[in-house]
């Protein structure tokens, strides 16, 4: 098409530059005039456009739609205390430590208080299987008493508690910590 385009553009050219020779000998100005010669001749050819094949472009675009599934785990029907610390700790050998980070409607996890985060996973993890586990949160003094140190002024802590017998135990998974917090009666 471009070689077809070039061939007629040279013939204008070639036909115009002819038609200029042509003028300027026939009006060969006489010896002593001085004539100004006219302009070239300038032929317009119509180019013709052949069209091949036309083509619809579309540009593929991937849309992806994130659907929020709430799953629906079933739960024993009757919750139940454990019945020892060996079986407290040997069930929380058994629940999976990568803990899914689940995101808001916006798409962020905010890891700032991740400590209750872990503690409502062990509540769900127990309640899936069959045990009684709350969730409890411990302020500046009582962290301190368990933990030895002093948070920060405004700190919260959150760790998950389980009723075994008389006994009143924390459970601190993020930190592998189980111990009696308190009895629930007087332990005479």
């Amino acid at each position: 098409m471009l070689a077809r385009v070039l061939r007629l553009l040279v013939l204008v050219f070639v036909s115009g530059f002819l038609g200029y020779l042509v003028c300027s000998y026939q009006t060969r100005p006489d010896v002593g005039t001085l004539r100004q010669p006219p302009p070239p001749l300038i032929i317009e050819v119509p180019v013709p456009v052949e069209v091949i094949k036309e083509v619809e472009v579309i540009k593929e675009v991937e849309v992806i739609k994130e659907v929020e599934v709430e799953v629906v785990k079933e739960v024993p029907g009757k919750l139940r205390h454990f019945s020892s610390v060996a079986e407290l700790k040997d069930w929380l050998q058994q629940v999976e430590t990568k803990i899914p980070l689940i995101a808001n409607p916006e798409g962020v996890i905010h890891l700032t208080g991740i400590c209750e985060d872990v503690a409502m996973y062990l509540q769900d993890e127990a309640m899936e299987a069959g045990y009684k586990m709350n969730v409890e949160v411990l302020g500046r003094d009582q962290y301190q008493r368990w933990y030895g140190e002093l948070p920060d002024e405004g700190e919260l802590h959150a760790v998950n508690s389980a009723i075994i017998g008389n006994e009143f135990w924390f459970v601190d998974f993020l930190k592998d910590k189980v111990w009696l917090a308190a009895y629930l009666d007087d332990p005479e």
